[in-house]
């Protein structure tokens, strides 16, 4: 899925598909989770970390990861586990992490992202930890294009 103007907070998960708290969204019959649909939510919490590597005066380099989510702060019964809760809350963290090009123009970046699921929260306890699993397929990996820092 390439995405332009590319995602803000988790790099990995389609804009806004990412949540809430550990909420499974239904399945596709190949068994990948249905990001059709847009997530919000009433709370959103976000760490990136970003190192880049100037290789030109107009090409660099990156190395990124991510972990964000957004929560509901009353229960909602058509998404269970997207309500926030103290007790769990730092169990419901999206991570992803990748690579990218940027295209630095001074007056105007072009970000090329390529973001992999870590661990996600919406898988049950226990199975989270996605890292390696078939990089390029089952919705594990999304390619962005964006324009501007992604944070």
């Amino acid at each position: 899925m390439f995405l332009f103007w590319g995602g803000n907070s988790n790099r990995a998960w389609r804009p806004r598909r990412l949540g809430p708290g550990s909420y499974t969204p239904p399945q596709n019959s190949n068994g990948t989770f249905d990001y059709s649909y847009e997530q919000p939510g009433d709370i959103i919490i976000e760490l990136n970390a970003e190192w880049r590597y100037k290789i030109s005066r107009l090409f660099q380099w990156a190395l990124f990861i991510d972990a964000s989510n957004v929560w509901l702060i009353e229960e909602d019964n058509t998404r269970p586990g997207g309500n926030f809760e103290f007790n769990r809350f730092w169990k419901e963290f999206g991570i992803g992490a990748g690579i990218g090009a940027r295209m630095d123009f001074s007056f105007l970046l072009v970000r090329f992202d390529i973001g992999t699921k870590i661990y996600d929260p919406a898988r049950k306890e226990g199975d989270r930890f996605v890292a390696g699993y078939n990089f390029l397929g089952k919705g594990t990996t999304e390619f962005n294009i964006g324009i501007g820092y992604p944070f």
